[in-house]
C-alpha cells in the first residue's frame, strides 16, 4: 500500500514540477512585456516632449523693433483743436505707425492685411 501511496506522491511532484516550469516561464514572458512596454511608454514620451521642445522653443523669443515716430500736430491731423486727454485718446495712431514702418523698412507691405 505504501508502494501505492509513494507512486501516486512521485506523480504527482512530477506534475507539479512541470507546472512549476510552465508558471516560471509564463511568469518571465510577463515580466518581459512588461519591461518592454515600460520601455516603449518612455520612449514615446521622449519623443512626445523632444517634438513639443524642437517645434515650441521658438515661443520663447522676442522681437524689438525701434521706430522713429512722428507725433507732430500736423502728422497726428489735429491741427489747431486743444492738446487734452480726451483729443489725445480719441486718436488714430495707425496711420502714424504704419509711416513709421515703411519709412524703416520700405520693403514690408501690409497690403494682405
Amino acid at each position: 500500500m505504501t508502494d501505492k501511496i509513494e507512486k501516486i506522491a512521485q506523480e504527482k511532484r512530477a506534475r507539479v514540477k512541470a507546472g512549476l516550469a510552465k508558471r516560471r516561464g509564463k511568469e518571465k514572458r510577463f515580466r518581459w512585456y512588461g519591461m518592454t512596454s515600460i520601455f516603449l511608454a518612455f520612449t514615446f514620451l521622449v519623443l512626445l516632449i523632444g517634438s513639443i521642445v524642437s517645434q515650441g522653443y521658438t515661443a520663447f523669443y522676442t522681437t524689438e523693433i525701434r521706430l522713429t515716430v512722428d507725433l507732430s500736430e500736423q502728422s497726428l491731423g489735429i491741427e489747431g483743436k486743444p492738446l487734452n486727454d480726451e483729443t489725445l485718446e480719441y486718436l488714430s495712431y495707425r496711420s502714424v505707425l504704419a509711416k513709421a514702418i515703411f519709412n524703416a523698412m520700405p520693403e514690408v507691405s501690409l497690403a494682405g492685411r
